[in-house]
């Protein structure tokens, strides 16, 4: 049975933001496909920001999940199962700096295009990154939305093997 999740007489729409979605194959893009495809389903009104593969490249899936280019390749749009998907360019950078760099792109990209969607109700994001809740604070506070932050994939075992 299909729930239609209605504010105002209008689907509410959920913004997830994550590091990784299809079509990475890393255990959190798959997570919040199926994410994404339960809220679709339930009748939410669903759009995904997230970045390009660049974790576990999966050719077949990227060859079945065409990007198209925005402003000149600054950002891409593609489409899970009808939910709008925006990616962000990311690659994983051997050079500290350089991939510090591209992090601090993905996340002020990130910001402006999480503000310039239309009414967003809810915003739900994994960790890590731990910054990734920073970004959407600040989202939400400018749409009117709540935020659910994930916090999963953290081990503090490690950090106490390493005196943290």
């Amino acid at each position: 049975m299909v729930r239609r999740n209605l504010k105002n007489g209008k689907k509410e729409k959920i913004l997830i933001h994550s590091i990784a979605f299809f079509p990475d194959g890393v255990s959190t893009a798959y997570l919040y496909n199926d994410i994404a495809l339960a809220f679709k389903d339930a009748g939410y009104e669903v759009v995904v920001l997230t970045t390009t593969p660049h974790f576990n490249v999966v050719p077949e899936q990227v060859k079945r999940h065409p990007m198209r280019k925005k402003l000149f390749g600054l950002y891409f749009e593609g489409e899970y199962f009808g939910i709008p998907v925006i990616h962000i360019p990311q690659k994983k950078f051997k050079s500290t700096f350089l991939r510090l760099l591209g992090f601090m792109y993905w996340h002020l990209l990130a910001l402006i295009l999480g503000l310039s969607e239309r009414k967003v109700d809810l915003i739900l994001s994994p960790s890590p990154p731990l910054t990734i809740g920073l970004v959407n604070l600040i989202i939400a506070k400018f749409k009117g939305a709540k935020v659910i932050y994930n916090v999963q994939e953290i081990y503090p075992d490690l950090l106490m093997e390493h005196g943290g």
